[in-house]
């Protein structure tokens, strides 16, 4: 994927900070929107600042384009630009994080409330099924998952993202 599509996705370098999904130790999450259907997706875009940000981009890339599961969040493409630095796109996920679902909004933050148990039973389980799949797929690959990363559907059927299914040195 050209540098200059994920650009055309809407995201204006400048407006960056204001569509953040996510931060990471190496990187940052931004949404943004890609072709005629302005079809919604999730930019990471790794600091290229960083000296272990090669690593973590081979590594990340070797996991996400190895997996296919209903409970992986899918890996769309990426883009390795000169000036700008590597990136990630992967489908959107709508539903927020497991974080904000678990523990609520801050305090005089109206919001939704925090999930039922029943749910937090069912999210548990495709998180537990999703590490099982990553594990068993790539056993070469340590699978690390964290609770601010896994990404929740509307629906509530959990997605774990494969940006987080590796250390961040």
């Amino acid at each position: 994927m050209a540098f200059s599509s994920i650009m055309s996705s809407g995201i204006d370098v400048l407006l960056w900070t204001e569509r953040v999904l996510g931060r990471g130790a190496l990187s940052c999450v931004f949404r943004g929107r890609v072709g005629i259907w302005r079809t919604a997706i999730a930019i990471k875009r790794l600091d290229k600042e960083d000296k272990e940000c090669a690593k973590a981009f081979c590594r990340e890339l070797m996991i996400a384009s190895s997996l296919n599961d209903t409970n992986v969040i899918p890996l769309v493409g990426f883009c390795i630009d000169s000036e700008e630095g590597l990136f990630f796109v992967y489908k959107y996920v709508s539903g927020g994080s497991l974080e904000h679902h678990l523990h609520g909004r801050k305090k005089g933050v109206k919001g939704s409330s925090p999930l039922p148990w029943s749910v937090r039973y069912e999210v548990a389980i495709g998180i537990a099924e999703a590490v099982a799949y990553v594990r068993n797929v790539s056993s070469v690959y340590p699978c690390y998952p964290h609770s601010k990363s896994e990404l929740l559907q509307r629906t509530t059927s959990q997605g774990l993202s494969p940006s987080r299914l590796h250390n961040d040195f």
